[in-house]
């Protein structure tokens, strides 16, 4: 491969919309109706790392009316942290009706933070919604995954990740050997953040 790069792939080429996420064809229709809604319910989303559990929930905040807040949960999992952002959050005024609120990695919130949580998601649910993210569904304790919708993201197929790749060095004007490309997909495969991410460091 050869060629320049100055941002990051990963973002630069993320997914904003239903018609360029690739995989998980099963959600597709259950999202599709959620946009046209406007309104989602409490969410789950879990899965390995890098399968796109992050993007969908980013996707659904960004096409419907609504204020969010993205927090990871791997940087602030303490009982304080998560009450103190998600209560700011959830009762402040906003210019929109509804607010989502993005909890990516609840898994490592500590088993207090996720019971504090749940009195929140409680508290603030006729105006506020949550959409969690997390890789060990098992990690997250029972109230919370009875008060969401859980849906299972699973990796698209390795073809769905190369034709992506492709697509990302064709649109960097970056030359590359397609033995190359599969190489760099069946080594990071199912993550594709990892995938893409090795990409551009051999750039």
């Amino acid at each position: 491969m050869g060629g320049l790069s100055h941002s990051l792939w990963v973002e630069k080429y993320r997914p904003t919309d239903l018609s360029t996420y690739i995989g998980n064809e099963h959600l597709r229709e259950k999202v599709g109706v959620y946009l046209e809604s406007g309104d989602v319910p409490h969410l789950l989303l879990y899965g390995r790392a890098g399968t796109g559990k992050t993007t969908l929930a980013k996707i659904i905040v960004k096409n419907i009316d609504c204020d969010y807040l993205y927090i990871n949960a791997s940087d602030e999992n303490k009982v304080d942290d998560v009450r103190n952002k998600v209560k700011t959050f959830a009762s402040s005024v906003g210019f929109r009706d509804l607010k989502v609120l993005i909890l990516d990695e609840c898994d490592y919130l500590t088993p207090n933070a996720q019971a504090a949580l749940r009195n929140l998601m409680e508290t603030f649910s006729k105006h506020c919604r949550f959409i969690l993210t997390c890789n060990y569904v098992e990690r997250i304790i029972d109230p919370i995954q009875s008060r969401c919708q859980p849906y299972k993201i699973v990796p698209p197929s390795r073809k769905d990740v190369a034709k992506q790749m492709v697509h990302i060095l064709d649109t960097e004007e970056v030359s590359y050997e397609l033995d190359d490309v599969a190489l760099i997909v069946n080594a990071g495969y199912p993550d594709i953040r990892r995938v893409i991410n090795s990409a551009q460091r051999q750039v």
